[in-house]
């Protein structure tokens, strides 16, 4: 009994070691999961959507988005959300290098800067593995939250 109930426990530790690291190859997912989980309707665009999709971002969007596109991977992922009252979006990055990582970081704080100099609300980011993700909500803490349980 004694060693099922250490193994039990050394199999947790390795679990949650190995679990800080976790590699994502795709951004789509991840932000469907927080929007079911956050229980915001928004509009969806993913970089490796075709031209004609529903999801897919051109690089007009992308030059109003984000001053430096330029340093935009391959594959992320945007959710946007805007009433008269209230404005929401999420982006998520893929970054598997840390120097991309540390690149996508500040592309996010410029674009979260420029949000709250639009519209009423809070923004931070956040790294999850290989992803760079921003949140710019009204009500971060509840945001910060709902991304917990799905990343």
């Amino acid at each position: 009994m004694k060693k099922c109930v250490i193994l039990l426990i050394v199999v947790t530790a390795l679990s949650t070691l190995f679990s800080c690291g976790v590699k994502y190859t795709d951004t789509r997912d991840p932000v469907y999961a927080f929007l079911e989980a956050y229980q915001v309707d928004a509009r969806v665009y993913y970089s490796l959507a075709a031209e004609g999709e529903e999801e897919y971002v051109g690089n007009d969007l992308c030059k109003l988005l984000y001053a430096n596109n330029d340093i935009l991977p391959r594959n992320y992922t945007v959710a946007m959300h805007s009433r008269l009252d209230s404005v929401f979006e999420l982006g998520v990055f893929l970054a598997p290098a840390e120097s991309d990582a540390i690149e996508l970081r500040e592309l996010c704080l410029e674009r979260i800067s420029l949000l709250s100099s639009l519209a009423s609300g809070e923004g931070r980011v956040f790294r999850r593995g290989d992803l760079v993700i921003y949140i710019f909500d009204e009500s971060i803490e509840q945001a910060a939250k709902a991304l917990d349980k799905v990343l």
